[in-house]
């Protein structure tokens, strides 16, 4: 294999970026960009497209790849046992990870100086600001009063926080599963009644796979299936 071949451009930055270069310049003016014209608002028919399309994001720009010893959005389930090798991509698994386990992850790299984490750390800061772009004024007024819940704590002083993006992304998962009862058994729910559904869609095909893909989806991240 050609070991020049990069599938993005940013694969082919090895290490830190260089925002002086060509290229480092394009990785800064794009990867931040919205990924909709108009923001998320955070309603449940919206949920499962804007986290894909933030995933296709993360994949393009490196913050969801297992070849780097370190990225953002893959979540070691004990970054501190080096036995355990269980590592969750955060998009796909968000039900199952908690709080701490995503900010035990990136306690990992916010606060070192090895290039691997500081490449990380340049990553988390475009993906946060494509979230802050990509999410509407209402959203992210009800995000933002929530800051503490998505500052990540130096170890070595408790009163220096960072913002993480995925711990931002949690945040505005569950502001969206606040409005959309998104339990698993309310989920669940859903699926089992979608004879109900289809009345009240007036036997949309198009609209009721969508609703089951967007169910199947918030139960899949949760770590259960259908049955």
């Amino acid at each position: 294999m050609n070991n020049n071949f990069a599938l993005n451009p940013a694969d082919a930055v090895q290490g830190i970026i260089d925002w002086s270069t060509p290229l480092g310049a394009h990785i800064a003016k794009h990867a931040p960009k919205p990924l909709f014209e108009e923001g998320f608002e955070g309603t449940p028919e919206e949920l499962a497209l804007f986290l894909r399309i933030f995933k296709m994001r993360g994949n393009e720009y490196g913050w969801f790849n297992m070849n780097r010893p370190v990225t953002i959005g893959d979540i070691r389930e004990d970054p501190n046992d080096p036995n355990n090798g269980n590592v969750y991509n955060f998009v796909d698994n968000y039900g199952n990870l908690t709080t701490e386990e995503i900010a035990a992850h990136a306690r990992q790299y916010m606060f070192n100086d090895d290039d691997d984490s500081l490449r990380a750390q340049q990553d988390d800061n475009l993906a946060l600001r494509c979230l802050t772009n990509s999410i509407a004024l209402g959203l992210k007024n009800k995000v933002m009063l929530k800051e503490s819940d998505w500052m990540v704590a130096n170890p070595a002083n408790a009163d220096l926080q960072t913002p993480s993006a995925m711990l931002f992304l949690k945040a505005i998962i569950d502001e969206s599963s606040i409005q959309t009862n998104a339990t698993t058994s309310a989920i669940r729910t859903r699926l089992s009644e979608l004879d109900k559904y289809i009345v009240q869609i007036e036997s949309d095909i198009g609209k009721l796979n969508e609703y089951v893909d967007q169910n199947v989806a918030a139960l899949t991240a949760r770590g259960e299936q259908t049955t």
